[in-house]
């Protein structure tokens, strides 16, 4: 054990603490929960307070000065349960999620938050590799939030995997971020972006965003999310795709990409924001400067349900309100969906009809503004 101590002193632990932790170790009762308190007992680990601190405001960190309370956690978890780097997914989700139940189960009677970054990585991991992705991305994305608590450094966030995950980092040469980036750049990008440019541009914004790092961080997991969803309907079988669900999911997808265009606008221009309105027609104003705009502002009853039809056909051929700018028209489909279709059922079947060349107008703007728009 004198490894171990040594590996715990260079975590911050003095030598006392360290042989205390060893002691309590070696005394530990898997079916004796006591056994397992009084082992993380023996090290000093923040509040759940400090938690709810850090996660009203991320530069609030749930750190203890001089000891890695994180990595001596990992420590205790590897050594528990018997893990190494080639133990096997499947062996290593069995024995960690009764770990993570009794870590809890830690944290909730003693008001203490562990570190469990790397259980809710490889736990997401495991989930990814057998198909339950969402699930995954849950864990994965919550491995995040536990290992950016801890962080301290130049860097925005960690340098971890389960950021590059979230982000879409090709060089993780992850299977999964391999076909999410394939179906990316197959149905969006090839045709006028390179996925390099769109990387460094807008999935790795929060690693360099000066301001609202956290806040971008969000957006690119809000459209992580969005684009597994997509990936999903596009393969959904056709007959599914023409039934009520593809119609529901089909709207619901819009709308997500109406409201992360819109947001996007409103965190690149924060002007927008002083007027108090945050309706697409506001931001039409600021971003119409930015793109030289000019024509009429989108007109309500073009979007009701006898007109759309008609109205699809001007903005997808670029002439809608006299407008040949095809960003242009790529916003009024937005802001039209986002302020009035959206929020009628009666207008579902014909969205599911034109759902890709709608999805695809749409990403026009998206694109550029996210791209070629500081």
């Amino acid at each position: 054990m004198k490894i171990f101590e040594e590996i715990l002193h260079n975590y911050g632990l003095s030598k006392n603490q360290s042989q205390e932790v060893s002691k309590k170790l070696n005394s530990l009762d898997y079916n004796n929960f006591q056994t397992f308190k009084d082992l993380m007992n023996s090290y000093p680990h923040p509040s759940q307070n400090d938690v709810e601190n850090y996660l009203i405001d991320p530069s609030n960190k749930a750190i203890i000065s001089g000891i890695d309370y994180g990595g001596i956690d990992d420590l205790i978890c590897g050594t528990i349960n018997n893990l190494k780097k080639e133990t096997p997914p499947e062996e290593a989700y069995s024995k960690l999620i009764p770990y993570l139940n009794m870590v809890l189960q830690y944290e909730q009677q003693e008001n203490k938050h562990t570190h469990k970054g790397a259980i809710y990585f490889n736990i997401g991991q495991y989930l990814i590799k057998i198909g339950q992705i969402e699930k995954g991305l849950y864990f994965i994305h919550r491995g995040l939030i536990e290992d950016d608590m801890k962080h301290i450094g130049n860097m925005n966030f960690p340098n971890v995997w389960s950021y590059q995950i979230i982000i879409l980092d090709e060089k993780l040469n992850h299977p999964y971020v391999k076909d999410m980036i394939l179906f990316l750049n197959d149905e969006f990008l090839k045709r006028n972006y390179n996925f390099n440019v769109f990387f460094d541009n807008f999935l790795d914004k929060p690693s360099k965003a000066i301001n609202n790092a956290i806040i971008w961080l969000n957006h690119i997991a809000f459209f992580h999310i969005f684009l597994f969803h997509l990936r999903k309907l596009y393969l959904l079988p056709e007959d599914l795709f023409k039934s009520i669900l593809g119609e529901i999911s089909s709207s619901n997808l819009i709308g997500d990409l109406c409201l992360l265009i819109e947001s996007i606008c409103k965190l690149k221009y924060p002007s927008i924001n002083v007027s108090g309105r945050e309706t697409f027609s506001n931001i039409y104003n600021h971003v119409k400067t930015q793109y030289s705009w000019r024509g009429a502002p989108v007109n309500g009853p073009d979007f009701d349900l006898s007109n759309l039809n008609n109205t699809l056909s001007d903005i997808f051929s670029n002439s809608y309100q006299g407008s040949k700018d095809p960003f242009q028209n790529s916003f009024y489909l937005s802001w039209g969906l986002r302020n009035k279709v959206h929020h009628k059922i009666d207008s579902v079947r014909i969205i599911r009809e034109n759902f890709k060349s709608i999805i695809e107008k749409q990403m026009e703007f998206f694109l550029d503004l996210v791209i070629n728009k500081s």
